[in-house]
């Protein structure tokens, strides 16, 4: 039973994690409490979201400080 804050990074290009599986996940965690789990859609991405380029990476990274410091 999760209680705290969760973000979970979708990414466009993932061969390994299906979308549903995350939005299954996120739905079940906002059951209990809604909006207490986001997803971020990370366009022209694979699955490992800190191995990408800087464009890509850098907005990752900016997600997630605007994430921690809410």
């Amino acid at each position: 039973n999760i209680k705290i804050p969760t973000l979970i990074f979708q990414t466009q290009y993932d061969a390994y994690v299906h979308p549903s599986g995350q939005n299954t996940v996120c739905d079940a965690i906002n059951a209990s409490k809604p909006n207490l789990c986001e997803i971020k859609f990370v366009k022209d991405s694979k699955h490992e979201v800190f191995l990408e380029r800087d464009l890509i990476r850098n907005d990752v990274m900016d997600d997630v400080m605007e994430f921690l410091l809410k």
